[in-house]
């Protein structure tokens, strides 16, 4: 053993150093014996007499080699005499900016305690509170057991806290700052917090932690960025947290956050945060939950603010996801398919089951519509509500005239022009709520805003008939049936589009003529199914025309008859010479006819002519005159002068005959639609 002269501190220096634990409120005595009892321990670690079957870092006398009176550094040893008595340690009241001496801590001491010290060192249940240190060294309590609550505030470190496997009782970093944190698998049965201006100039990695209270990370700072976006400042993948989520407040994140396949037994709460990880390349991601489950709320509301991909794809929210004042920036341009123009989705719920209400516009007097600036991606989701508004559409807004509908155009970095699109395929909802607007006219607007090609040539009927269904279901019939109609309005472009692009794709005689023929069943197709009987809606339409074109008729052969141009169609009355002569001038009011023929009346003439399965018996026995010109003992011949509004119009002779034969075409056609529409043979749906 050697002489305590040479390795301990002169008497002055040992008086200086007993400064620190004066500040414990250690009376003279008590103070005395603490420091007896320490210089035992650092004589038998001197000596190498340890307790037996304690490994290093277990036993106090490890730590006292430090050039104090005790072996502790000051701030160690208060610390040392506050645990004991269950007290808060402070050491300083704000976040060091300096290793001082009087302030440091070693890691290594700390993580001694944390696990509970041993019976020279003891510490209470109720744990560790520290506020103010410097925690010099690594911090290593990986895989370690039966950690005390640890609440450390305002504490800067040096490394990062080593954590991977840990299970600690409570977990507190409020205010600190430090280089990153690693807790994968970390398990915490009473919450985390890294809150209250906490700075983390690292990632904060804790990737399948277990914590059954909450996650608190609210006016954090959490920065890891890099230059292609594939830093992550917090991870939380596979983590099953009991609690709520906080990055909210003055939550801040340069770099991504990870939560894919995190399960949230409460809320998830992002209002007013901000995460920035987007690049102009794009593909970073701001909030990556895919397959996440969240039972309770998730707010990405009240100032949010993401730049990079919000991606929740196929997770699962118990209650509201709401974006009511959140702006979500990805206005980068799309790195697959053949328009480079279109914008990379800014938020994507592809395949999310939310089980409450999917609210983007839900303005209050200190609240705006969500902000997109890039696409907004809902296929194959599942919401139970609806809220929207044409302010919460992707794109941009016109700053001289704030109250516009939204452009769907936004302009990248580089100056390119990027369409913002809205991805609909799939995605289903029970209602439309809130105050938002939800005409036919309006949500045409919203359903053009899908990409081009699925309005086109791989056209997706799916987000129409949703659309009308829920129309429907909420007494909207009205709407719904303009919803139909346009669905089957944009089918048959569709296909004529998909016949062009063929014919694109492998130029040739075959192609053209499927592309003729396409084209020309299709516009006829267009004409009688949608213009004539409304996609099976035009029931009045074509009762309209019917009665319309009936009329009409119906006026043109009473002139006709009023002229002498409607004649007996009998040969046997018509070629009679003494009948000729007698009726020529009008056959229809001609006496000498006889009496068993049916009379003429331009109305039920017109009625039979028109009605393919009624005969009335006037069309049997009456016809027009289409003679060219006058002959000996017949009707002056088929030139026919209609009266119209104080004029005569003098038509062709073959004018009489076309009208008739159009009659019976337009008949036949406006007829068999109306039945189609009315037995339900042409389908709404």
């Amino acid at each position: 053993m050697t002489d305590d002269a040479d390795t301990r501190p002169s008497e002055d220096a040992a008086a200086d150093e007993d400064a620190p634990l004066a500040a414990t409120g250690l009376n003279d005595g008590r103070r005395r014996a603490l420091l007896e009892r320490l210089n035992a321990l650092r004589q038998a670690a001197d000596t190498g007499d340890r307790p037996p079957g304690t490994a290093f870092g277990q036993w106090l006398g490890d730590f006292l080699d430090q050039e104090t009176a005790s072996g502790l550094l000051p701030a160690e040893e208060k610390l040392l005499v506050d645990v004991a008595s269950a007290r808060d340690c402070v050491v300083n009241e704000v976040l060091p900016e300096d290793d001082a001496d009087r302030l440091a801590v070693r890691g290594g001491f700390l993580g001694f305690l944390a696990l509970g010290g041993d019976e020279a060192a003891p510490v209470s249940r109720a744990g560790i509170a520290f506020k103010g240190a410097v925690i010099l060294s690594e911090l290593n309590l990986s895989a370690a057991s039966g950690v005390v609550p640890l609440h450390l505030h305002h504490c800067r470190f040096e490394t990062a806290p080593q954590f991977n496997g840990a299970s600690c009782a409570s977990l507190r970093f409020p205010g600190c700052s430090m280089p990153g944190f690693q807790g994968e698998d970390l398990r915490v049965a009473n919450g985390l917090g890294f809150n209250n201006q906490f700075v983390a100039n690292g990632g904060v990695q804790i990737p399948g932690a277990r914590i059954e209270g909450t996650l608190n990370c609210s006016a954090g700072s959490f920065v890891n960025r890099l230059e292609d976006g594939r830093g992550w400042a917090l991870d939380l993948d596979d983590a099953d947290i009991g609690g709520s989520v906080y990055l909210n407040g003055d939550f801040r994140a340069e770099g991504g956050v990870r939560l894919l396949g995190a399960r949230i037994g409460r809320d998830l709460n992002c209002r007013g945060g901000r995460i920035a990880n987007a690049v102009a390349s794009g593909g970073a991601m701001a909030l990556r939950a895919e397959r996440a489950k969240i039972t309770g709320v998730t707010h990405l509301n009240r100032g949010f603010i993401a730049e990079g991909e919000v991606n929740f794809a196929n997770a699962t929210i118990g209650s509201n996801f709401n974006c009511t004042g959140g702006t979500f920036i990805n206005a980068a341009p799309s790195r697959s398919g053949p328009d480079l123009r279109i914008c990379q989705p800014a938020l994507n719920l592809r395949g999310a089951q939310i089980n409450g209400s999917l609210i983007l516009w839900e303005p209050t007097d200190d609240e705006r519509p969500t902000r997109l600036h890039g696409s907004l991606t809902l296929a194959g989701a599942h919401v139970r509500r609806f809220l929207d508004h044409p302010d919460a559409w992707p794109g941009s807004a016109d700053e001289e005239r704030p109250d516009a509908e939204r452009d769907e155009w936004v302009v990248a970095a580089g100056g390119q022009r990027l369409r913002c699109e809205i991805r609909l395929d799939g995605f289903t909802y029970d209602q439309l709520s809130g105050d938002g607007r939800y005409d036919a006219a309006t949500r045409k607007r919203w359903l053009a805003r899908q990409p081009h090609r699925h309005q086109a040539e791989d056209f997706r009927p799916q987000p129409y008939e949703q659309l009308a269904s829920v129309m429907r279901t909420m007494g909207h019939e009205r709407d719904a049936r303009s919803i139909a109609k346009a669905r089957q309005w944009r089918q048959q472009w569709a296909r004529m589009a998909a016949a062009r692009q063929s014919w694109q794709a492998q130029p040739g005689l075959e192609t053209a003529a499927a592309l003729v023929w396409s084209w020309i069943s299709g516009l006829v197709l267009l004409f009688l199914l949608g213009v004539l009987a409304g996609y099976g809606y035009g029931k009045k339409r074509l009762i309209v025309m019917l009665i319309a074109v009936w009329l009409t008729g119906a006026w043109i052969y009473g002139q006709a008859a009023e002229q002498g141009l409607m004649a007996p169609s009998h040969p046997v009355i018509f070629a009679n010479p003494t009948l000729a002569a007698a009726c020529h001038t009008r056959w229809t009011t001609c006496k000498s006819l006889p009496k068993e023929h049916t009379a003429f009346e331009p109305l039920l003439y017109s009625a039979d002519v028109l009605l393919p399965i009624i005969a009335l018996g006037v069309e049997r026995d009456w016809a027009p005159i289409f003679a060219a010109g006058p002959a000996p003992g017949l009707p002056r011949g088929s030139v026919l002068t209609l009266h119209l509004i104080g004029q005569k119009v003098t038509v062709p002779p073959w004018f009489l005959r076309f009208i008739y034969w159009l009659q019976i075409l337009v008949g036949w056609v406006l007829s068999a639609l109306l039945v189609a529409v009315l037995s339900g043979v042409m389908k709404r749906e």
